[in-house]
């Protein structure tokens, strides 16, 4: 979860993340946005979780909620859905084929 490339493709040598945006239908263009093992950051579970989760929120809607302690909430249902979804996703998914 916290490993750098090398220990972490030592040990599950088919290891590979991949996020891909398409908000085009250009055939010319294949994705608008690509988080993949590339070298330019350390691609562990952890920073691939920060860095796509908060591409994946950054558009949804808050409302204006205050809670208990009259503190806003910043976060709705379909926060807490997509966060367990991209979890799962990363959690089951098999490093080894």
């Amino acid at each position: 979860m916290f490993g750098r490339e090398r220990s972490i493709l030592d040990a599950f040598p088919h290891y590979h993340l991949d996020y891909q945006e398409r908000l085009s239908n250009d055939p010319e263009k294949c994705w608008t946005y690509r988080l993949t093992i590339d070298g330019k950051w350390e691609p562990n579970l952890f920073n691939f979780y920060y860095q796509v989760y908060g591409r994946l929120v950054k558009d949804l809607n808050v409302p204006f909620q205050l809670d208990q302690d009259a503190v806003r909430q910043e976060q709705t249902h379909v926060h807490e859905a997509l966060r367990e979804a991209f979890v799962n996703s990363l959690i089951h998914a098999d490093h080894h084929g």
